[in-house]
């Protein structure tokens, strides 16, 4: 009751100074907005700028007590995000003006039913945009705000207002103290009032507890502090107990926590320091709010000057920078703050898809295997004709191998500066188990083949595919990055950074010479950030920034049997087969659950920090429905999940030869047998001490190790013989997840649809990235995968998926028109 109270006073006081500030204007429209939940006919109001469509929307819920479209706070709300252009739900409480029902008997699950169906009738209206409304909870409202976004599925942010993150019990006592204190009571005396409520929560716990109660408050009424009784109810039948017996122990950093970290709803809450005095224990709430605060999704803002109401110091309005934050909050959580971006690349890939696909039609047809040098050079200078029509400096580069292409376009040396790495160079292809040439580039839809120009003059359908090598490993940054420039230009939207590139041709062989073109070149690419735009997106097909990649090493294993090859019916079971003792001791790597059983072989491999935890934790689990889509029954990593496997390190047979299988199978003991195996590194692991511990490892199992071809001297000495022929790796890469470029990239890509990418600490592929540690230190380096995930890289068919092509031109253009770390 008492709380009530000091709501309808502090409502009380808002009203005389909204009358003071006088904020009605003429740009602003309000409408009835009638509604309905649980049966009762509910009213509210929506403020509404007095011009606009597409209007996002936010529904405030009210405080407590007797609250309706006459709180005249609420109003000031209301009015100024209207005038802000957006539509403002007010309404009445269940009970209050125009609304039926009662509030003193309603739940907060009640109060957040009413919010939701106010919600709905909202987002009904002609001119608001659905799916860009929110919630606003003020004072006790933001208690009641994470419980009805939690009600709704495509809730775009929560906002809670000078809401308690403590419990209603803890924030009800404070409160007490507070008036108390204001009413210059001693300490001693405080501590005896509070006896009281403590006893009522004790009543609300056991109610047996009831004549101690009804003691304590009998014996306050008779003495002279008799007016701190009469808020207290004097009956078991008082509504009173009915409200807070269902709110008392309410904790909101439970509803806080599955908004933010299970579903990544945008949310934000404002306190005023000075409200430590008066309603809301505000040191409390930010403690307990301290383990959201890593999290992107929420915001905390603590304003050291003002109270509960918020408004500006010596003022009777509402603070213009709470205002501003609110509304900068609201933009990024909406399609409002990237209506225009968004907007100019859906235009630009509408107007201009058919010539970005001819294009890269085009560039897709030059063959491109690394070690073909005069096909690297052409693609080379595709690449510079291409975008020096963008406004790019360029030069192609060689340290002895296959081409690069470095080239810069500056815009202001006091912008910042991007460095994007892509490559351009593929795999080597067995077009005999292709469904279409590799270097033709096939346009499909499903399993049929387009005719490119017949399917290019209609309307084109995103989830067309493109089939070529390259497609999506990786020449498709290119194309998307220069096409991001061009809707940009064309919309007349400045282009905030300085871009360089570094463009490989010869990554898919491991990039061989890039240490010592970055040795030569290092002052050309030096830059802010660096994007490494590489690999395919997350399995759910979410955006994602990646920031880690494993590292690799290649070794191939021989072991030995005699020196000709053996007829097996004369000899079987007397000459040992090379093929067996490979098998035997191939399987001494791993047990069955995929665990390496290598001593030492993991002794260096970095701890996963707690963001990186956090991150796991939130992505989406794609093991089961990858496993059935791959049809496995059963698979490796002792339970872990596929994102934490990849962030270990791995020993992978990639291939065994001894002998011929099926047609080509002979009746022989072959001299050799080999495999090779594919070492995937982590960070702080090197491929020196992984070579260590794995020839020790043979060492320890009897093996005689060389690393040179033996002879037959060798091979009568020794029968455990195995020969190790190391063919180079480089090490794993992984950055912080939680720096301050990780925030800007993430606000920008969450702000193209209101969805935040997926953190991903570490991608399983492999990229030379330690070299541009190595070279470039201090850089934040961050891979911006595009690719679908299943674009059969690497093997037959490569493909990409048209949507992921021009939702590579927005992510660009973001990333171009908005980048700003500090």
């Amino acid at each position: 009751m008492i709380y009530w109270t000091l709501q309808r006073a502090l409502c009380g006081a808002a009203s005389m100074l909204l009358l003071i500030a006088g904020v009605a204007g003429a740009d602003v429209v309000v409408e009835p907005l009638p509604f309905s939940n649980d049966g009762l006919e509910l009213y509210a109001e929506v403020h509404l700028p007095a011009q606009g469509d597409a209007l996002p929307g936010i529904v405030l819920i009210q405080g407590a007590g007797e609250s309706g479209i006459d709180n005249q706070w609420a109003r000031m709300f209301a009015h100024e995000f209207a005038a802000r252009g957006y539509a403002v739900v007010l309404p009445d409480k269940r009970g209050v003006g125009k609304s039926e029902g009662e509030w003193r008997g309603a739940t907060f699950t009640d109060l957040a039913g009413d919010a939701v169906a106010s919600l709905r009738a909202l987002a009904s209206h002609p001119r608001v945009q659905t799916g860009d409304i929110g919630f606003m909870g003020l004072s006790q409202g933001g208690h009641i705000a994470p419980i009805a976004a939690a009600a709704v599925d495509d809730i775009s942010f929560v906002i809670d207002v000078v809401g308690s993150l403590t419990t209603m019990e803890v924030q009800l006592m404070h409160e007490l103290a507070n008036t108390y204190r204001q009413h210059d009571l001693d300490e001693e005396t405080i501590d005896y009032l509070q006896t009281l409520a403590a006893l009522s929560f004790d009543y609300l716990r056991d109610e047996t507890v009831w004549d101690k109660y009804l003691a304590r408050r009998t014996e306050i009424a008779a003495g002279p502090l008799a007016r701190a009784a009469e808020s207290w109810p004097d009956t078991q039948d008082d509504p009173y107990w009915d409200f807070w017996r269902a709110v008392y122990d309410h904790d909101p950093i439970a509803d806080w926590r599955k908004l933010v970290v299970e579903r990544d709803v945008p949310s934000l809450v404002l306190l005023g320091a000075l409200d430590e005095h008066d309603n809301v224990p505000v040191a409390a709430s930010r403690d307990r709010a301290a383990p959201l605060l890593d999290d992107p999704d929420f915001t905390l803002v603590v304003y050291p000057d003002s109270g509960h109401a918020l408004f500006a110091p010596g003022t009777h309005q509402l603070r213009g920078d709470m205002l501003d934050e609110a509304d900068r909050f609201i933009r990024t959580a909406t399609s409002r703050g990237t209506r225009t971006i968004a907007a100019i690349i859906s235009s630009h890939n509408a107007q201009h898809g058919s010539a970005m696909l001819q294009q890269f039609r085009e560039f897709l047809s030059l063959p491109n295997i690394s070690s073909d040098q005069q096909d690297m050079l052409e693609n080379a200078a595709w690449i510079e004709r291409y975008i020096r029509q963008r406004g790019f400096d360029s030069q192609t580069v060689t340290a002895g191998r296959a081409p690069y292409v470095i080239a810069e376009r500056m815009v202001d040396a006091n912008a910042p500066t991007v460095l994007v790495y892509a490559h351009f160079d593929g795999q080597p292809v067995q077009a005999e188990n292709w469904a279409s040439p590799p270097f033709e580039p096939t346009l499909k839809q499903g399993n049929n083949v387009l005719e490119w120009e017949r399917a290019l003059s209609g309307e084109i359908d995103p989830d067309w595919r493109i089939y070529a090598r390259s497609a999506g490993d990786d020449k498709a940054p290119v194309i998307a990055l220069m096409h991001a420039i061009d809707a940009l230009v064309a919309a007349d939207v400045p282009i905030a950074v300085n871009l360089r590139l570094i463009l490989d041709g010869e990554e898919e062989v491991g990039s061989p010479t890039l240490e010592q073109v970055l040795a030569d070149h290092a002052d050309k690419l030096a830059a802010d950030v660096m994007l490494f735009c590489d690999g395919p997106m997350h399995q759910s097909g979410q955006r994602q920034l990646v920031f880690g990649v494993r590292g690799s090493a290649t070794m191939h294993l021989t072991m030995y049997g005699p020196n000709r090859p053996l007829h097996s019916g004369h000899y079987g079971g007397w000459a040992p087969h090379p093929t067996d003792k490979l098998i035997r001791l191939l399987a001494t790597l791993k047990d069955e659950a995929g665990n390496i059983t290598v001593d030492g072989y993991s002794d260096d491999v970095r701890k996963i920090t707690r963001a990186e935890r956090r991150a796991l934790a939130a992505l989406p689990s794609v093991d089961a429905a990858l496993a059935d889509d791959l049809a496995l029954a059963r698979v490796e990593g002792a339970g872990r999940r596929l994102e934490q496997i990849v962030m270990r390190p791995a020993i992978i047979i990639k291939g065994i030869s001894g002998g011929g299988t099926g047609a080509q199978s002979r009746n022989i003991i072959v001299p050799q047998a080999s495999a090779s195996l594919n070492l995937r590194l982590v960070p702080d692991q090197s491929a020196e001490g992984a070579r260590r511990s794995l020839e020790q490892h043979f060492r320890d199992h009897g093996y005689y190790v060389v690393n040179e071809p033996p002879d037959d001297s060798l091979r009568r000495q020794h029968d455990k013989l195995v020969y190790v022929d190391w063919r180079g790796g480089y090490r794993a890469f992984r950055s912080s997840i939680d720096s301050d470029a990780s925030r800007e990239l993430q606000r920008l890509l969450s702000e193209l649809d209101g969805k935040s990418p997926l953190l991903t600490p570490t991608m399983g592929g492999s990229l030379p990235i330690y070299l541009f540690e190595q070279a470039l230190p201090g850089m934040p380096i961050i891979i911006l995968p595009v690719a679908n995930h299943d674009n059969n890289q690497h093997g037959r068919d490569e493909n990409i998926r048209l949507q992921n092509l021009f939702d590579a031109v927005a992510a660009y253009a973001a990333v171009l028109s908005g980048y700003s770390p500090n």
